[in-house]
């Protein structure tokens, strides 16, 4: 970046413990490095590059898509902005490109908060804030590796209503994991979902399909190789987690609670250039794709913050 000019993504809040070192932005509130030894843990982007492919942001009022940028719920009407226009859809809500406030920054921690503000696509007022902690984890990630080399990234989200009705309410994450050199088919991959979800040439949900014994199937680990994901899988049995193992014996888990029962997958076949195949997007989202239309999955936050609903994310590593 030339001297005296911001990066693209804000303000750069760096997490440090041990040998593991992450870095949080500012716009966006999301996670654009994430290392241990130097050796990424995720597929992140660099601090004067503009941030593509959702890599690491967090996605509310909704993840993934919206038909037409328009829905009704509770007779309210929203129409929100396409941003995927050659398919009609406005994808993964509103505050990806918004500033948010990094407080209680500490060596290994710290709190993004932001506020989404009544507008035509979200007629409604909504705070967020998201709790980034690096460390060890819970242990639960990473009681198969851990020693040198581990480390853990916590999210804690919180999300409060502060408007006079009711508001429906999805949210997600992006995170890539890296695949190492040998791109995404050398990975390995386990995640317990027996349930995938079919969608139209809009990336739209039309129904569901058993994935045991298909090639979506990753109920014990195997290979990646040559597959394509670009899939909401679900039939996630309470908390569950995602591992993805490189060649080079380094393994990644992203687990969620509950409260995510849906964990979109993508092996980032679209992005560009040499980023294809880089890495495996694990996305935990509350909802699944065009939720606000469906209704399924749908968080609904009563009015003037009777209620403040918690989620809770953990991104490990270790060899």
């Amino acid at each position: 970046m030339p001297e005296g000019l911001e990066p693209p993504s804000g303000r750069q809040f760096e997490l440090v413990h041990g040998s593991a070192v992450a870095v949080v932005t500012e716009v966006g509130g999301g996670i654009r490095t994430f290392e241990v030894d130097g050796d990424p843990v995720l597929f992140g982007y660099e601090a004067d590059a503009l941030c593509s492919g959702g890599r690491g942001q967090v996605l509310a009022p909704w993840p993934n898509r919206l038909a037409d940028g328009s829905y009704r719920w509770l007779g309210v009407e929203g129409a929100a902005a396409w941003d995927e226009p050659e398919r009609r859809n406005a994808i993964h809500g509103l505050v990806r490109w918004l500033r948010w406030r990094g407080e209680q920054h500490s060596r290994s921690a710290v709190t993004m908060s932001t506020r989404i503000e009544p507008q035509p696509g979200y007629p409604w007022r909504v705070e967020l804030a998201v709790r980034y902690e690096l460390g060890t984890g819970t242990g639960s990630q990473t009681e198969d590796g851990g020693g040198a080399g581990s480390a853990a990234l916590t999210l804690e989200v919180t999300a409060s209503n502060r408007s006079a009705t009711a508001a429906p309410f999805g949210i997600g994450f992006h995170p890539y994991v890296f695949a190492g050199e040998l791109l995404a088919d050398s990975c390995e991959m386990e995640l317990a979902a027996s349930t995938r979800l079919l969608t139209d040439e809009r990336g739209l949900p039309v129904g569901t399909t058993d994935v045991r014994g298909t090639e979506y199937d990753f109920s014990s680990p195997r290979r990646v190789g040559t597959t394509r994901l670009d899939d909401c899988l679900t039939g996630l049995a309470g908390p569950w987690r995602a591992r993805v193992t490189r060649a080079d014996g380094r393994f990644v888990t992203v687990a969620a609670g509950a409260e995510f029962p849906f964990a979109m997958v993508f092996t980032a076949d679209t992005l560009a250039g040499d980023d294809r195949r880089r890495g495996i997007a694990i996305e935990p989202m509350t909802c699944p794709p065009n939720a606000l239309v469906s209704g399924e999955g749908l968080i609904v936050l009563e009015a003037a913050g009777a209620t403040t609903w918690r989620g809770r994310v953990e991104i490990a590593t270790g060899r």
